[in-house]
């Protein structure tokens, strides 16, 4: 019932900032939503609050992953491919680990895996809050698109990093080769099952649409828990859930042309609860920011 009672104020939060937001334009919505969020860990429910990773990577990321991945032209990835891999792979990498090196010179009693953690943490750049601080500002033509892709596969570098550090942390050794050959594996492991998933899902989708009597019954749930099921398939694995929906969400969008041959009720059905559900997981993650504030506070003192 505690569960039940969460998620309901979490939506009460989102529609009061959402309500609001006009009358005080020049706030980044972000930083509205994190103040909610705190003004909500005050209640009973949220006292002692505590994310859990597992949780809020299936729930809340995974789709979000999903539905950005959804919105990338796969020709649009393969015309701009060296600067989003330069970008969020090499530069994400190289900066984790000089941020590593340096925090393991300031703090002697950590370990170089405890400051390649935090380094991971805190690289990749957040496209969501970027945009929310932006968007009364007009951006030179392409910066836009390119902060989407970069931040889209930096998110999937850094989290793949910080999976690789927490594992190194748990056995203790760490070896470059292994190091390389472990990311290699979770990263490339990843977008194989998720083309390899998201092709069968949109081959699925496409025949229970054509034979179907009442489409929007079958496929719409079918859309609905695919990151669900690609992360945790990947996961099983033991590769990247994370890069597996990327890579599904891109396989959607380059099948959108067999897609579209669905009926039409169908597809403006779709479009239209991913965009709520896009809007309302966003929002989430900024509420679940403040929420989780107090008792970041708490344990820093």
């Amino acid at each position: 019932m505690n569960e039940f009672y969460l998620v309901a104020l979490l939506l009460v939060g989102v529609i009061v900032v959402n309500a609001g937001k006009q009358l005080v334009p020049r706030i980044p919505e972000a930083f509205l939503l994190i103040a909610m969020g705190w003004g909500l860990s005050f209640m009973p429910v949220f006292h002692n609050f505590k994310l859990e990773p597992k949780f809020f990577m299936l729930l809340i990321i995974a789709p979000l992953m999903f539905i950005d991945g959804q919105k990338q032209s796969f020709a649009n990835i393969r015309k701009r491919f060296q600067g989003i891999f330069l970008l969020s792979v090499v530069l994400a990498v190289v900066t984790a680990v000089v941020v590593g090196l340096i925090t393991k010179q300031i703090e002697a009693q950590w370990t170089f895996p405890l400051a390649l953690a935090l380094a991971v943490i805190v690289t990749p750049t957040d496209a969501v809050a970027v945009k929310s601080m932006t968007g009364s500002n007009e951006m030179p033509k392409g910066v836009g698109e390119a902060l989407e892709l970069e931040s889209l596969f930096n998110d999937a570098t850094g989290l793949v990093l910080l999976d690789l550090a927490l594992s190194v942390l748990s056995k203790g050794t760490f070896s470059v080769v292994q190091g390389i050959g472990y990311f290699l594996f979770v990263a490339v492991g990843g977008v194989v099952i998720g083309i390899i998933g998201g092709f069968l899902l949109v081959m699925l989708r496409f025949n229970l649409n054509r034979h179907g009597k009442n489409p929007e019954l079958t496929t719409i749930p079918i859309s609905l828990l695919t990151p669900f099921a690609i992360y945790l398939l990947a996961e099983h694995f033991g590769v990247s859930g994370i890069l597996a929906v990327v890579a599904t969400g891109i396989e959607h969008n380059w099948e959108a042309d067999r897609l579209r041959l669905t009926s039409t009720n169908v597809q403006l059905t779709s479009r239209t609860i991913w965009s709520i559900l896009s809007g309302i997981l966003n929002d989430f993650v900024f509420l679940i920011l403040g929420i989780s504030l107090p008792e970041v506070a708490r344990n820093v003192t």
